[in-house]
């Protein structure tokens, strides 16, 4: 995996999170589509050393794969059927909306999805895997191609560092135009845009992709001030919106509710969701995505 040592440039401050997660794999959950070699499990048998499994020999069957030493024994031809791997093609999208800059001051959703879009595109390709990124915004997308060679990640940070969120684009379109992608993964905190992206989620699941989802919460979002205060929406200039110790419980409720139907909808299309707060490690995040863990510990609205 590629550290980024003693540099300068905006991969330096991923170089923990990289040693972090050396040695972490990401395995498919099903049987890759057959192409270039790689790490995961392919839909094609073929006469790798990992042997699987004996079947009948039928006529027009490759004859290279016969067990002539079991045939000698038993005057039954059988093939010897073996797995072989091929590398899973990988596309991240992020979303770059107005509201993925909160907290505007510190360390937020932003910030927390940058590092782990990072993080999952360095374990990917430490697996042979290609991988790319799409940043998803309002002035239209950014993207990496994918791509096997380990100097994607000085490309990625440096893309990071250039884009500030804005706007109220919604990420259905660019997932969209990625649903052909062997795994599919999109990072987003979903406010504004969950109402076409599970749709195009949907879609790109019938097609056969892989689906990660990570909701990408804020600390404050989760567990807001007990005290009165006024919210700005980042993605509505002007519109503000009261948070009383009164209200407090209603939005804590409705909020759960609303990540509750994301995570249904995903679960029911076979995706991967996952809920991360901007108080998690990264590393930590990184692994239950890898891992297809379905929540956030302690969370009840997933």
């Amino acid at each position: 995996m590629l550290r980024s040592g003693g540099g300068e440039g905006p991969l330096v401050q991923y170089a923990g999170l990289l040693d972090a997660l050396t040695g972490l794999t990401w395995p498919s959950a099903s049987r890759a589509r057959a192409g270039d070699p790689g790490a995961h499990r392919s839909t094609r048998l073929g006469r790798s050393p990992e042997f699987t499994e004996y079947r009948a020999y039928r006529p027009g069957d490759d004859l290279r794969r016969l067990d002539w030493k079991l045939y000698g024994r038993t005057d039954r031809p059988f093939l010897r059927i073996a797995n072989d791997h091929a590398a899973l093609r990988t596309a991240i999208v992020v979303d770059a909306s107005a509201s993925m800059r909160f907290p505007v001051d510190g360390y937020g959703k932003w910030e927390h999805a940058c590092a782990i879009a990072l993080g999952l595109t360095a374990i990917a390709i430490a697996e042979g895997d290609a991988a790319g990124v799409v940043v998803a915004g309002a002035n239209g997308d950014r993207t990496i191609p994918p791509r096997r060679r380990r100097d994607v990640l000085i490309d990625l940070a440096d893309m990071f560092a250039a884009v500030t969120p804005a706007g109220s684009a919604s990420i259905a379109d660019t997932l969209i135009r990625a649903a052909a992608q062997p795994r599919l993964v999109v990072i987003s905190d979903f406010l504004g845009s969950a109402e076409r992206a599970i749709p195009a989620l949907r879609v790109a699941a019938a097609s056969g992709s892989e689906i990660f989802a990570v909701h990408v919460a804020a600390e404050a979002e989760l567990d807001p001030p007990a005290r009165t205060f006024i919210a700005d929406d980042p993605e509505e200039p002007g519109m503000q919106r009261p948070l009383s110790a009164d209200n407090r419980d209603a939005y804590l409720a409705a909020f759960a509710e609303w990540r509750s139907t994301i995570a249904s909808a995903l679960h029911g299309m076979n995706a991967s969701y996952v809920l991360t707060s901007t108080a998690e490690p990264v590393r930590d995040a990184v692994r239950r995505v890898v891992a297809g863990h379905a929540a956030m510990p302690g969370d009840t609205g997933s």
